[in-house]
């Protein structure tokens, strides 16, 4: 009976022993993994860092230079070439710019941190993107004139299968005031607020060359976003409604977003200001949603290339462009028609904002 029970205590030890180890080792693993996701977090952090110190060196260059352009802005900043690299938090990031559009850049940003088993790092990039030069109302008015502008349109090219409509939206200087927008879309930010959008063109298609004008009193400052209502079977064809849930869907040429909360180009839009002609645009949609953000981004900044998408000598997926060398009789990056491929040539048009010299009579929009 002696040794039974000295056989069981010596057993009981060992199983004691086994235990203490293997919730030792369940313990240091669980630090371990924990440390990790601190050091992803960290990673993320760096790269957020880097992101909002390039973007803003960037607002800072567009404020001191009026005019300049994205290319301008990129190589006097940040260009790939030559990246800002800076420590902080206990790591480190590198930062650039590189184009995105006719008129708009992006910031990458990478951020490294050193975990206990590995260098992590943290790519941000391409959801934030940063236009230059939106449709927008001065902050003074013109010598001589008031706030009062005449807003031209024209359709330059409107020849896709579905039918839509185009809005104008204001998205005013927030200076406390409640948004109109009772559209459900509102897209009120920190410096703006959504005003409700306006019909311009009712839903139709095959418009090239129609016109339309507003007559508007703008508040200084205010931001123009420009809307296509997509009404797929033409069921709403010439109807003066408000932006509603009858359409199939909505494309804004401006949304919000970035870490900024800013006003950006959209996705399925690109805008370019008139290399000759102060205070006009044109906006160009695409208005299917078929194509992935990689594609759309591909266009945006390297033009259409061959037209196919597959994977090229560098082995990335691209259209295979080197980027935008036509152009257009009124002077904008040519744009052409495809089958398959996000052209943004779905509905163009162009917008120009004019001062009312004398203060006009005209009724406002």
């Amino acid at each position: 009976m002696g040794k039974a029970i000295l056989l069981l205590l010596a057993a009981a030890l060992i199983g004691t022993s086994i235990t203490a180890l293997q919730n030792e080792d369940l313990n240091t693993s669980a630090t371990e993994r924990q440390a990790e996701r601190q050091a992803e977090q960290l990673a993320r952090e760096v790269a957020r860092s880097g992101y909002n110190y390039t973007l803003s060196l960037a607002r800072q260059y567009e404020a001191n230079h009026p005019g300049a352009t994205p290319s301008d802005i990129i190589a006097a900043v940040a260009p790939e070439s030559s990246p800002i690299e800076r420590t902080t938090q206990g790591g480190h990031y590198v930062a650039y710019l590189e184009p995105y559009s006719l008129s708009s850049f992006r910031v990458v940003s990478k951020g490294f941190y050193q975990g206990s088993g590995a260098l992590h790092d943290h790519l941000m990039e391409g959801d934030h993107l940063t236009r230059i030069g939106p449709p927008g109302v001065p902050t003074t008015p013109p010598p001589g004139g008031s706030m009062d502008y005449q807003v031209d349109f024209e359709f330059i090219e409107s020849q896709a299968g579905w039918c839509s409509a185009i809005y104008m939206q204001r998205f005013e200087p927030n200076t406390g005031q409640p948004s109109n927008n009772t559209s459900g879309h509102g897209q009120t930010t920190d410096d703006y607020v959504a005003m409700e959008p306006e019909l311009v063109f009712a839903a139709g298609k095959n418009r090239d060359g129609a016109a339309a004008s507003h007559t508007a009193v703008l508040k200084p400052g205010t931001l123009l976003n420009f809307v296509l209502a997509v009404d797929k079977n033409c069921s709403l064809r010439d109807q003066v409604i408000p932006i509603t849930g009858a359409y199939d869907h909505r494309i804004d040429a401006l949304v919000v977003a970035g870490d900024f909360g800013e006003m950006v180009e959209g996705q399925y839009s690109m805008m370019e200001p008139n290399p000759t002609t102060d205070n006009t645009w044109r906006v160009g949609f695409e208005d299917q949603k078929k194509f992935s953000a990689a594609q759309h981004a591909d266009v945006k900044a390297n033009s259409y290339g061959d037209g196919q998408w597959k994977t090229r000598a560098d082995g990335q997926k691209s259209y295979g462009g080197s980027g935008w060398t036509q152009t257009d009789s009124r002077g904008y990056r040519k744009l052409k028609d495809y089958g398959n491929v996000p052209d943004y040539s779905d509905q163009v048009f162009e917008v120009k904002l004019t001062p009312i010299i004398d203060g006009g009579d005209g009724d406002t929009a």
